[in-house]
């Protein structure tokens, strides 16, 4: 409870004259303490408005960068689209070519004894190899050895269509006339080469890879049946212009070599 000091109405004046210091005294105090306050409110709203402004900045930044993703990612939707009508404008040219000649696919021969001289490398021909890969299609190669009394291959050649076109060649032992005699399981090695033939002007390296029968997730056994063993990859080739530049006459050729 406030303690209200009363005195006559004729002392006011009195009164007024004789406190007027400390009325003053009072008035500064007040004022100061309103000065304080507004100083303290004015450095919290600087404060802010410092604050403001680096998140003012920090989002101008941030839309600049989604600016620029957005542009890029327009310009990689632009070239993937004319990637895409350029892969659909060359298929419907090759299929319209293609419709025109009747495709005759390579014959297996029958599998049996082969007149061959020996030691000699194995070479596998496959014409209308676009046909091949547009269509996505495969088959193998006839049966053959690399040496006499040796193991019996077979070739695989399978086109296939993901992202882009891609060939692969694959290998593996089939059923021979000389298994009896051989040693078990194979531990043979072959190298299996994709041969450079278009002859324009700079030098081209052929595709080359070695397999070891050896190696691998399960040995190679002798095998009683075409099925008895899964083809082992040799290489894959994704198929372009370039590609083209191991055809003659769209042809391609495959070579076996013993190692």
């Amino acid at each position: 409870m406030s303690l209200c000091l009363q005195f006559p109405r004729s002392d006011a004046t009195s009164h007024l004259q004789n406190q007027i210091e400390s009325h003053l005294k009072l008035a500064l105090s007040g004022l100061e303490a309103t000065r304080q306050q507004v100083h303290e409110l004015v450095t919290v709203v600087k404060e802010q408005a410092q604050q403001i402004e680096r998140q003012s900045q920090q989002m101008k930044r941030q839309s600049q960068q989604i600016e620029r993703q957005s542009q890029q990612i327009e310009r990689q939707s632009q070239q993937i689209e004319r990637l895409m009508s350029k892969d659909k404008e060359q298929s419907e040219n090759m299929e319209r070519s293609m419709s025109s000649v009747q495709y005759q696919p390579p014959q297996r021969e029958r599998r049996g004894p082969i007149n061959q001289m020996f030691p000699t490398p194995f070479e596998w021909k496959i014409p209308n190899i676009r046909h091949v890969v547009l269509k996505a299609g495969g088959f193998v190669s006839e049966p053959f050895y690399l040496f006499s009394i040796g193991y019996k291959f077979l070739l695989k050649i399978q086109a296939e269509l993901f992202f882009f076109r891609v060939v692969r060649v694959y290998i593996k032992v089939v059923p021979g006339e000389f298994d009896e005699s051989l040693s078990w399981p194979c531990k043979e090695k072959v190298r299996v080469t994709l041969v450079y033939q278009n002859p324009l002007p700079g030098k081209r390296e052929n595709i080359s890879q070695v397999i070891d029968f050896e190696k691998g997730m399960r040995p190679c056994s002798r095998p009683l049946h075409d099925d008895d063993h899964d083809y082992r990859l040799i290489f894959s080739q994704g198929f372009d212009d370039k590609s083209a530049l191991y055809s003659e006459n769209d042809t391609i050729l495959i070579r076996v070599n013993k190692v």
